[in-house]
């Protein structure tokens, strides 16, 4: 069996933990690597474990005569959406001109036609040719990334036949499975929760009940649906010593670190590269001004007195803000990047008693901007009101109406509560009925209207038996992770959790190869 291992700054070390684990289970497996930073090939190269033949990313320069267009058509049209645009808007730098309310992410070239069309080319070429090389049996995409490779693997997949297997949360903790494809989504969790819900075949449910009741116990809990991690806590940028800190003693520090960056991404680009994707970096000056809006922001989101606290008869629509450009918006909600014409969209189709309440993502606050007419043109709409940034979200979804998001956990609470939920995405729990996919804004108002009064008549023990069964599924197929905040680099992590991390990895991707080996027809010449 041959594994193709994507890899980057996030994944080379649980990577290679897992393939060594598997090596020692599967001898004749032979493994690949391609992506990452110059650190991740360093690290396989140096390590003595196992031989991986390593592809390295080729930084090509760009000739638009380059460019075979025909090739590029035949790609395109290939595509199951028939667009290669929809690729490129879903890439932070080729796509930066589809990027809508977001500051910095600058790219020279981003509105070159040629030079986009060259670059997804040269791309294209590249990932083809690690597969016809490398031939792979399986491929195993890096943990968080995005970009346009994303859409090229996943496609050059399904056209070879070759299984994609990304790790992703099941959104209850510590439970992953592998994802079949780049909107990750899990097709044999669905159709199995669907088909116990549906009663056409019999499960024990006592573990799954369990589960719920865990859940249902603990669904109050900040942690649990990872709302303590580093990127949600609450910035401090109201006081005085706090703001004199930021702009007198961090902002200087980025300066000095962006003028050594810029002579070292200098030197590289002279003398070992001539690509002007990987290293277009942002100049001396967009790092200043970005860094001076980012801490405007930090002080506007993080004052009580931004957004407002609606009175307690007021009903409303709940839409989390999802921070961009983020795998969730640029991957998975690729159509639904521009978030202003999502809430547009809302305040156009919600009932005339009600307001689309929108509360910004505490991950914007410190890792993201937004330029400062976002907010304008929120406070704009009528009936649109704007939630204080750390405003408790448990409460906000346990006294809405309903729930609106792209894709996320948002939507899982809000169905785990009661409450209708309208997503813009697929997601894992569309199969047990509870929730309705947003495929008509025509028809939104009426979706919104009739949605609601039908959750209205399911009972409660009757949600309470479909969340079960899908409970039930992703038991079936998932696996737990013990340090899910290390492997997805929320926080640091040692060798020893890098290695637990790998094991526990390899045990899930067997129990999923025996999942592609029993109900999907593969043959890897290995048993789970």
């Amino acid at each position: 069996m041959r594994i193709l291992l994507e890899v980057n700054t996030i994944s080379y070390k649980p990577y290679h933990f897992m393939a060594v684990e598997l090596k020692e289970k599967f001898p004749e497996i032979v493994f690949a690597i391609a992506g990452g930073t110059h650190v991740a090939p360093k690290f396989y190269r140096e390590q003595k474990d196992i031989e991986y033949q390593i592809f390295e990313p080729d930084d090509m320069g760009i000739d638009k005569k380059d460019t075979d267009f025909d090739e590029l058509k035949r790609f395109e049209n290939e595509l199951p959406l028939k667009s290669l645009w929809r690729l490129i808007s879903a890439d932070r730098k080729l796509g930066r001109s589809f990027l809508s309310g977001v500051s910095g992410y600058e790219y020279k070239f981003k509105n070159d036609r040629d030079i986009i069309l060259n670059i997804a080319y040269n791309k294209i070429n590249e990932l083809n040719i690690i597969f016809d090389e490398f031939k792979p049996d399986l491929f195993i995409p890096a943990i968080c990334n995005g970009g346009i490779s994303v859409s090229i693997f996943d496609h050059l997949c399904n056209e070879k036949d070759i299984p994609y297997a990304v790790i992703q949360t099941c959104r209850v903790q510590n439970l992953f499975a592998f994802s079949s494809d780049k909107l990750l989504r899990f097709p044999n969790i669905d159709k199995t929760a669907k088909m116990f819900f549906q009663k056409k075949i019999s499960i024990d449910l006592s573990m799954a009940e369990k589960l719920y009741n865990d859940i249902m116990s603990d669904l109050d809990d900040p942690d649990y649906f990872d709302l303590n991690n580093i990127r949600m806590q609450k910035v401090e940028l109201t006081k005085t010593w706090s703001r004199i800190k930021y702009f007198y003693i961090i902002i200087p520090g980025v300066v000095v670190l962006g003028i050594l960056d810029e002579i070292r991404n200098y030197i590289f680009r002279i003398y070992k590269t001539k690509s002007l994707y990987n290293h277009d970096s942002p100049s001396l000056l967009q790092r200043f001004r970005s860094i001076i809006l980012q801490g405007i922001q930090k002080s506007r989101l993080s004052k009580p007195s931004f957004g407002e606290i609606l009175p307690p008869d007021q009903k409303y629509l709940y839409y989390p803000l999802h921070t961009n450009p983020e795998y969730s918006t640029l991957i998975q909600g690729t159509m639904w990047q521009d978030q202003l014409m999502v809430v547009e969209i809302l305040a156009k189709s919600i009932p005339s008693d009600w307001v689309v309440y929108v509360k910004e993502h505490p991950a914007t606050v410190r890792f993201r901007t937004r330029p400062l007419s976002f907010y304008k043109r929120l406070k704009e709409f009528p009936n649109v009101v704007l939630a204080p940034t750390y405003m408790d979200m448990n409460s906000i979804i346990s006294k809405s109406e309903m729930v609106a998001v792209i894709t996320g956990t948002t939507g899982w609470e809000a169905i785990l509560r009661g409450k209708p939920v309208i997503n813009f995405s697929d997601h894992m729990f569309d199969a047990i009925g509870l929730s309705i996919k947003c495929t008509n804004i025509e028809k939104l108002s009426v979706d919104i209207f009739n949605e609601v009064n039908r959750i209205k008549k399911i009972l409660p023990a009757e949600r309470k038996r479909r969340i079960v069964c899908l409970l039930a599924s992703m038991l079936k197929y998932g696996f737990r992770i013990t340090y899910p905040k290390q492997l997805f680099y929320i926080e640091y992590a040692n060798d020893e959790e890098h290695e637990v991390c790998g094991k526990e990895l390899a045990e899930g991707l067997i129990k999923h190869l025996g999942y592609l080996e029993k109900e999907m027809g593969y043959d890897f010449g290995i048993h789970s």
